[in-house]
C-alpha cells in the first residue's frame, strides 16, 4: 500500500515485482515517516454505542447526483457466472465494480457531500501499490465529532465485507478498512477504506475510497499441456538440501500439472515477504529423457515464474498459501 506520501516500508525482503504476499494486503504498505503512522484491528463500538440502521436518513455512499454512475444492465442469469469480475487484465469492469462497491458503504446520519477536503483527505489514506488498481472516492462532511464519526464507520461494516485494519496518522486522521470477503474471478483484493480527518469543531470530513486490484492477463504459454507426462523436480536451498526427483507415474506429473495450471496470475507491485531460502523447480517433458518444455520455478514473495524453452515469460503466478510449494517439497519426503 501507499499511505499518503514517502515510502517506510516493513523490514523484510523487498519484491518489486509480481506479487501476493497475502490475502488481504496483496501489495507493499507505504507511509510517510513523518506521521508516524499506526496500524491495529479494526476498534469495536463501545457497549454503550447505539445501533444505526440504514434509513431514510441514512444513504449509502453512492447516492445522489455527485456520486451515482449509470451502471450496465446485467446479462441474463444463464448467460453470466454470478461470482464473474472483471475479466484478467480488464480496468473498466474493475471500475464498475468499484463504483458498486462505493455504493455499499454506510455513512453517518446527515452526511453530505463536499469538495472541502483539505490536504488531509485530498487524496486515499492508502492505496495498493500496483499499476492494477481502480480507485473511486468521494468526501463527505459530517456532523459528528471525529472519534464519533470513527466508531460510527468500525461499527458500520456493510454485508459481506470484514473489518479487518485501522491505522492513524500524526495529523489525528483515522482509517478503517473493509475487505470484500468474497472475491469474484479475476479480482485480487477489493477493500472500502474509510478515512476520518478533524474539521470544524463538532464535525468531521469522511473520505471512502473502493479499492479493486485487478489480475493481469494469463499468458496462454503458462499452461503445463496434458501431453507432459514425465518432471523432474529439483530443490535448492542452504547447503545440504540441494536434491532432484523425477516424477514417472503420469497420474502424479498430471496432479503437479493440474495444481499448477489452477494458480491465478500474480499482482504486478512492491511488497514485504520473508525470507525467501528454499526453492524449487519442475521440469516437464513429454517422456523421460526429452529436453523440458516447460519449467516452473518457485520464487520470493509466494510466486512461481514460468519458463517455455528458454524464454522466461513477463508474468508470474501467485502461489499465495504454498500450494504448490508445498507440493514439490512433499517429493522430497520429511525434511
Amino acid at each position: 500500500m501507499r499511505r499518503r506520501a514517502a515510502a517506510v516500508v516493513a523490514p523484510a525482503v523487498m519484491c518489486a515485482v509480481l506479487v501476493a504476499c497475502s490475502p488481504a494486503r496483496p501489495v507493499a504498505v507505504h507511509a510517510p515517516a513523518a506521521l508516524a503512522a499506526t496500524a491495529a484491528p479494526c476498534p469495536g463500538p463501545p457497549p454503550s454505542a447505539p445501533v444505526v440502521t440504514r434509513g431514510p436518513d441514512l444513504p449509502p455512499i453512492g447516492t445522489g447526483a455527485a456520486t451515482a454512475q449509470p451502471l450496465p444492465p446485467a446479462a441474463p442469469a444463464a448467460a453470466r457466472d454470478s461470482r464473474l469480475g472483471p475479466p484478467l487484465g480488464d480496468p473498466g469492469p474493475a471500475t464498475v465494480m468499484a463504483d458498486q462497491l462505493l455504493a455499499k458503504a454506510i455513512l453517518p446520519p446527515h452526511a453530505s457531500p463536499t469538495t472541502a477536503t483539505g490536504s488531509a483527505l485530498a487524496g486515499p489514506f492508502e492505496e495498493p501499490a500496483t499499476p492494477n488498481l481502480v480507485d473511486v472516492g468521494r468526501v463527505w462532511s459530517v456532523p459528528l465529532p471525529p472519534a464519533d464519526a470513527v466508531t460510527f464507520e468500525a461499527s458500520h461494516v456493510p454485508a459481506g465485507f470484514i473489518c479487518d485494519l485501522s491505522g492513524s496518522t500524526g495529523d489525528g486522521t483515522v482509517a478503517v478498512g473493509e475487505r470484500l470477503a468474497d472475491l469474484p474471478a479475476g479480482v485480487a483484493s477489493a477493500q472500502l477504506l474509510v478515512a476520518v480527518a478533524p474539521a470544524r469543531p463538532g464535525w468531521a470530513l469522511v473520505r471512502a475510497d473502493a479499492q479493486v486490484v485487478y489480475r493481469p492477463s494469463r499468458d496462454p504459454h503458462a499452461t503445463v499441456a496434458a501431453s507432459e507426462t514425465f518432471a523432474r523436480v529439483a530443490r535448492a536451498g542452504p547447503s545440504g538440501q540441494a536434491a532432484t526427483v523425477d516424477l514417472g507415474d503420469p497420474s502424479v506429473v498430471a496432479h503437479l500439472r493440474d495444481a499448477i495450471n489452477a494458480l491465478p496470475v500474480a499482482v504486478p507491485g512492491e511488497s514485504s515477504c520473508p525470507a525467501f531460502r528454499v526453492g524449487y523447480t519442475a521440469a516437464f517433458a513429454p517422456s523421460r529423457g526429452a529436453a523440458p518444455d516447460l519449467v516452473a520455478t518457485t520464487g520470493p514473495c509466494d510466486t512461481v515464474s514460468i519458463t517455455v524453452g528458454e524464454t522466461l515469460l513477463p508474468t508470474a503466478l501467485s502461489d499465495t498459501g504454498g500450494s504448490v510449494a508445498g507440493l514439490l517439497s512433499s517429493y522430497f519426503g520429511p525434511a
